[in-house]
């Protein structure tokens, strides 16, 4: 057997290779985990994946504007390709950061954006154990 890193000897599920499951291997398409993730948690997609992709959009043209050059490069994961370059295109150029963040909340300290986040998972979660 051979040993990866520093292991211990007890830790006998760390010795072989089948063992190691990286991230970018499976054959499952980013398509499919897309529409895996919409149909079991619908309120997580905009949060994770739609606003994200707008505000690493954001980020580039900032970066651009910031440094006044022609070009700028990013570094993004593959999944947020498609929604970054669409989110490029599609902007009429008066995407400001406030309209990223949201609107401000203050209402005795409590935050009501996690308050929504968790009842949104409640409700998927409970109608996923319902199908």
């Amino acid at each position: 057997m051979k040993r990866f890193g520093p292991v211990p000897y007890w830790r006998t599920e760390f010795f072989e290779p089948d063992s190691i499951w990286l991230i970018g291997t499976t054959h499952v398409s980013e398509d499919s985990a897309m529409e895996q993730l919409s149909f079991s948690y619908p309120s997580l997609l905009s949060p994770l994946i739609h606003e994200r992709d707008i505000y690493l959009a954001w980020s580039l043209k900032r970066s651009k504007a910031v440094n006044n050059s022609k070009n700028v490069v990013g570094v993004i994961g593959k999944g947020h390709m498609n929604g970054v370059i669409y989110a490029l295109l599609s902007d009429t150029g008066n995407l400001r950061f406030r309209d990223l963040v949201g609107k401000d909340s203050y209402d005795g300290g409590s935050s009501g954006w996690i308050d929504d986040l968790i009842k949104s998972l409640v409700r998927d979660t409970i109608i996923m154990g319902l199908i």
